[in-house]
C-alpha cells in the first residue's frame, strides 16, 4: 500500500519464487522531489535491504506479523524502480 504516488500499471510487481525478493516500479505526477511511504506486510521475519535501482537505501528488520513502513525517494514526476531483498543469515 502507498501513501502517495502509484504502482506503475505497465510494469508488474515481481516476486521471486522463494519470496526472497520483491521488485516494483512507482510513478508520480508530482514534479518536485519528495518521499512516498510504502507499507510492506506479509514478509517473512528477518533482515532485508531496500534498493533504489542498484543503490542501497535502507536496512529493515522484519518481525513476526509486523508491517514495515519505508520512505522511498522520488526524484519528481516519472518512473522509479525499487527492490526489497531478504538477506541471508550469516553462518559462523
Amino acid at each position: 500500500m502507498l501513501d502517495a504516488d502509484r504502482f506503475t500499471a505497465s510494469r508488474p510487481i515481481r516476486i521471486r519464487r522463494d519470496f526472497s525478493e520483491l521488485s516494483f516500479s512507482l510513478e508520480s505526477d508530482n514534479r518536485l522531489r519528495h518521499q512516498t511511504k510504502v507499507h510492506l506486510s506479509g514478509l517473512s521475519p528477518g533482515p532485508y535491504i531496500v534498493r533504489d535501482g542498484g543503490r542501497f537505501l535502507v536496512a529493515l528488520d522484519v518481525k513476526n506479523d509486523h508491517p514495515v513502513i519505508v520512505e522511498l525517494p522520488m526524484e519528481g514526476a516519472g518512473l522509479k524502480s525499487f527492490t526489497v531483498v531478504r538477506q541471508r543469515k550469516k553462518t559462523p
